[in-house]
């Protein structure tokens, strides 16, 4: 509720993408965004693309998951490890909190 009020303070209408099929070490991605051009297809391109890069790294594939982002300008990420159940709210939560952090 506060971040919505935040947002709406701010005149930004974020858009949530979730992604819920198990990814590389993840069992699902939340990506809030604020840019009204990207869709579907064009996040889980990005988001294909950034995977390629850590798969090398051996630790903290999170975190260098959304450094890796980070470099393409999506701010706002929520990522639910294999060991965690996946909770849409939380994510929101998560991933609205860091893209208004930003």
């Amino acid at each position: 509720m506060y971040l919505d009020n935040e947002f709406e303070r701010l005149k930004i209408k974020p858009r949530i993408f979730h992604y819920t099929e198990p990814i590389f070490s993840f069992n699902a991605i939340t990506i809030v965004t604020n840019d009204k051009t990207q869709n579907w297809k064009s996040i889980a391109e990005d988001l294909r693309n950034c995977l390629k890069h850590i798969k090398e790294k051996e630790y903290n594939p999170s975190t260098e998951l959304i450094y890796e982002m980070a470099t393409k300008d999506f701010y706002g990420i929520a990522i639910c490890n294999r060991r965690d159940s996946f909770n849409r709210q939380r994510g929101r939560i998560i991933a609205k909190g860091r893209l208004l952090k930003y």
